[in-house]
């Protein structure tokens, strides 16, 4: 899908006072292309009070919109909006204007809110005035400044005349104050194109286990998504059975299976329970965010049939009665534990184990709801979450991390008797078995181990042993509770599945064999946690899962993918990208085949703690990372990657409890941006993001600032062609000074909520002289000299721009991408017919197409030179360029290519003779597909020439940047 957009949303908000800024402009006065009449105000009031071009729809009993001298943005007067009602609110609308149908328009206002909130309205007329569409729009201004606002509209079918209405929110009292209103043909800025939705995998964090009327084993897997998808398979022969879309669920975690072989689940996102049965094939939402509880982790059954769930984010247990729908309330378990994050239950007896703040393993009583706090063991006095809680008996199985070591606690006796030397990885014990061995009879269970295979471990001696089970270090996701038959298999087989690509296992204990039973259930396309920038001016995106995308045809290739990717950063020809959990390192040379385990390299971990890698820099050899730490502390680190020894020097906590969002390095010193957020389920300690400079040198923080109070989280920095560093935050653009350490300018936008946890997102780029960035789910330019905004797009995350100047952002899970409208080409000289003379470019722009020119072409003083299928037979010299595109042409004599600053394109040529490219550091940069006979020496270019130059063909030898993309 691909539309036209001919207009973006402005959002440029009121000044700092206490920091120096561009004025904020008024919107233009009244002039021939705005049709609306007195838009300003400043006509006279009439004798009974009526405003010149607007009237009255509805106003509550005590509110009053009225023109006023007490201020304005333009002019002498603006219309002042009072309603004390919270519960209806007040418009007023303008004489109605001509519109043509299908044209986007662009309303553009000066808005000053002190309370409440201001809402605009169009009513689309037809000619006989009846209204035959409408449009709206929320308006997201600072308090207590003029701040320009601005929409695009779409006229629909069949109207000839709009209405510009201003409303006021009926949620709150409103005291506001409007001028500068114009309606007025939207400027066409670019185009927006869907890709698709590039990243899809089957990644499940849990699964059910059943049987159907005739006893065929059933495993139900909802695959995590945008939407999340079901799927019903048949054990045994992998065929899918059944699958369906599940929009209320994020992913699901928790299945438990009653005697019905009904299946009951539990999700996040909305906290949506449901029951599926196996033999109607259906799914039955029973609940949403119960007692509001958002994600649903643990989950059992107790002896009576009622199903307990464990949730967050209060820590609750709660319980559904199937007999007759009843839910009740057991309350929080341990305040200050948020994650109620596993679940056994005995009887009618609850073991749970809890997480965030700190490791806790507590008894509940579900019948009275008494809570008593059991005592972890000794070792594990510093964890973070109790993990797994599994009762085998009179023996209960508890797993800790980040530890992993699973302990043996005696319920009869009520002390650990044991614990597993190996770490596990979990998620759960296995069912008991029975095994005979040497003619004696043991009762074990089994486990697999981090880094793969497994344990079996006997209940009455303690004793462990090997097992053919092996699912590669993997969790497995629950283990069937109910009987099964397997192909080939005993009564006795254990069935459980890894959470992805929708792979079940089974072991036999009878004869100690395992087998894999692969299954058709379905992916999902994943939400889009990054996109980022290639060594070669490509477009990668990760998740859940990972692809690269081609600029050229925007087609998507997924690549391998273990954990989940955070953060992508193009270093010296190689692609670097973050992954969660435990913050791992890649590094991944594109140039190069994919090989598990030699490329990308071996990966690596941040460790101290840390979760996800965040934010990423390139320090002349070095890499610089900031990350957000695990989900019981707060506080991120500074890691300094040095990716051809693959060795990292961890710096902890430098901005104290504070996550690192955004890093720039310059001149020696590396810029810093930190947030107030930390690990998830954490209450942060601090209330304001900063601004630091760390010194690589001296190892400390030399400088911190809070560049704009109020906001907490500094999220995207960026350095511009003067050497200032300008940032962003969720509502704020600021410009720093580094000679003299100060804020020097600074403009507020947005009112978001800047103290609420988010990870990724958050993007500032400077590109062609400008402000490009994403933050509070827009994508935007700001003009560095006026500070205002442009919004291109809405409900977006993540930024990426590719190598020809075009933007990527996601949607979820769709992949977006915007082609700003290119500048005209104006040429002070054509060459449309042949020319046996040399050609010059001095200053100006040269257009040579599909003609042949001999002699020699020079480009300087910031010319710029066009060519398309054209000869050139003689030298090509550029000095100074402001633009070079060469393209399909043939050229023969030296080429040598230097200081192109804005654009240089040069691709799909025929090149007979050496080239040459030096110091061209223009933002769009493309020099691909060529032919080269002779030698490529490539030295001081954009970076994105290190991953390009291996689409070339040349014959002679390579140097320089063009030689490292071959290695």
């Amino acid at each position: 899908m691909t539309w036209r957009r001919r207009g973006v949303s402005v959002l440029a908000a009121g000044l700092m006072a206490a920091v120096p800024a561009a004025a904020a402009p008024a919107a233009s006065a009244e002039d021939g292309s705005n049709p609306l009449v007195n838009p300003s105000f400043e006509a006279p009031v009439g004798a009974d009070g009526a405003i010149e071009g607007w009237s009255t729809l509805w106003l509550p009993p005590a509110g009053t919109a009225e023109v006023t001298g007490e201020r304005a943005s333009h002019g002498a007067q603006s219309l002042h909006f009072a309603d004390p009602d919270t519960r209806l609110g007040g418009a007023i609308a303008s004489a109605a204007v001509p519109a043509v149908a299908g044209e986007e328009y662009r309303i553009r206002l000066d808005l000053y809110v002190t309370s409440g909130t201001m809402n605009s309205t169009v009513y689309y007329l037809d000619s006989a005035g009846t209204r035959v569409g409408i449009d709206t729009y929320s308006w997201d201004s600072v308090l207590n400044a003029w701040s320009p606002q601005t929409w695009v509209t779409t006229v629909p079918a069949g109207a000839t005349q709009a209405q510009v209405v201003m409303n006021s929110g009926s949620t709150a009292t409103v005291d506001a104050y409007v001028d500068n209103v114009r309606f007025e043909p939207a400027p066409f800025r670019g185009t927006e194109e869907s890709l698709g939705r590039p990243l899809t995998d089957l990644v499940s964090a849990g699964i059910g286990y059943t049987t159907d009327a005739s006893g065929r084993a059933i495993g139900v897997v909802i695959a995590k998504g945008e939407p999340s998808v079901a799927s019903v398979v048949d054990i045994n022969t992998g065929e899918l059975l059944h699958s369906q879309e599940m929009p209320k669920i994020g992913q699901a975690w928790t299945y438990v299976t009653a005697d019905d072989r009904s299946i009951y689940i539990g999700s996040d996102f909305v906290g949506a329970i449901y029951r599926f049965d196996p033999d109607a094939m259906t799914f039955e939402l029973l609940n949403e965010k119960p007692y509001g509880q958002t994600n649903l982790w643990g989950i059992g059954m107790t002896e009576s049939g009622r199903v307990v769930w464990g949730s967050y984010p209060d820590g609750k247990l709660f319980s559904y009665n199937p007999t007759d729908g009843s839910w009740h309330d057991h309350g929080t378990v341990n305040p200050g534990n948020k994650y109620a994050r596993v679940i056994d239950i005995v009887g009618e007896t609850a073991y749970v184990g809890l997480g965030a703040t700190a490791a806790v393993l507590a008894k509940v009583d579900l019948t009275t709801d008494v809570v008593t706090i059991l005592p972890n063991p000794p070792s594990e006095t510093n964890q973070e979450f109790v993990d797994d809680i599994d009762i085998r008996g009179n023996l209960m199985f508890v797993r800790y991390r980040p530890s992993s070591i699973l302990h043996v606690y005696d319920l009869t006796t009520g002390t650990w008797v044991d614990e597993i030397e190996q770490p596990v990885v979990g998620l759960n014990v296995s069912p008991e078995f029975e095994t005979v061995r040497d003619g004696v009879t043991h009762r074990e269970v089994m486990f697999p181990l981090v880094g793969g295979k497994s344990l079996a471990y006997d209940l009455d001696t303690g004793a462990t042993r090997p097992t053919c089970f092996d699912i590669g270090g993997s969790a497995v996701r629950n283990w069937s509770d109910v009987p099964m038959q397997i192909d080939g298999m005993s009564d006795q087989v254990l069935v459980t599945a890894r959470g992805n690509n929708g792979e079940f296992f089974a072991f036999d204990p009878a004869t100690d064999s395992c087998k894999m039973l692969p299954t058709d259930a379905l992916g999902a396309a994943t939400t889009m946690r990054t996109i980022g920038t290639g060594p070669a001016g490509d477009i990668y995106t990760g998740g859940a899962a990972f692809a690269h995308i081609d600029p050229d045809t925007g087609e998507a290739t997924s690549l391998p993918l273990s954990g989940q990717i955070m953060d992508f950063h193009s270093h010296d020809g190689l692609l670097i990208y973050g992954t969660y959990t435990g913050a791992g390192i890649d590094v991944y040379d594109p140039s190069l085949p994919w090989e598990s385990g030699v490329n990308p390299r071996p990966r690596l971990r941040v460790g101290h703690q840390q979760d996800r890698p965040i934010a990423m820099t390139s320090m002349d050899d070095k890499v610089a990372i900031g990350t957000f730490p695990v989900p019981a502390r707060l506080g991120g680190a500074l890691a300094i990657l040095d990716p051809q020894a693959m060795t990292m020097e961890v710096y902890d906590n430098i901005i104290h409890n504070q996550s690192i969002y955004a890093l720039q390095y310059r001149d020696g010193l590396l810029y810093g941006g930190s947030g107030i957020t930390g690990g998830l389920g954490q209450v942060p300690t601090e209330t304001e993001g900063k601004l630091f400079i760390f010194d690589p040198d001296t190892e400390e923080v030399v400088f911190d600032t809070v560049p704009v109070p109020g906001d907490g989280h500094v999220s995207g920095l960026v350095f511009d062609d003067e050497g200032y560093l300008w940032g962003v935050t969720a509502n704020s653009i600021f410009k720093f000074d580094p000679a003299t350490r100060e804020v020097v300018a600074q403009r507020r936008y947005f009112n978001t909520d800047d103290s609420r946890a988010y990870v990724r997102g958050r993007e500032l780029y400077w590109h062609n002289g400008m402000l490009v960035g994403s933050t509070s789910g827009r994508v935007f330019e700001v003009d560095p000299d006026t500070l205002d905004m442009e919004i291109i797009a809405t409900n977006t995350a993540n930024l990426a721009i590719d190598r020809d100047g075009r933007y990527y952002y996601g949607r979820s899970s769709e992949l977006l991408r915007w082609t700003p409208a290119a500048a005209e080409v104006r040429c002070d000289v054509t060459v449309d017919e042949d020319r046996a003379a040399p050609l010059t470019a001095d200053g100006s722009t040269v257009c040579v197409n599909g003609v042949t020119v001999d002699g020699p072409v020079n480009v300087s003083g910031g010319g710029s030179l066009h060519v398309t299928d054209a000869t050139i037979a003689g030298p090509l010299s550029v000095t100074s360029a402001g633009t070079l595109d060469v393209t399909g042409s043939t050229l023969s004599g030296p080429v040598d290519i230097g200081g192109t600053s804005t654009r240089l394109r040069f691709t799909g040529n025929t090149i007979s003779g050496p080239v040459r490219l030096t110091g061209n550091a223009a933002d769009e940069f493309s020099f691909t597909a060529n032919e080269i006979t002779g030698p490529l020496a490539c030295t001081g270019n954009n970076a994105y020439l290190v991953g390009q130059a291996g689409s070339n063909t040349v014959t002679g030898p390579r140097d320089g940047q063009c030689q490292l993309g071959m290695e």
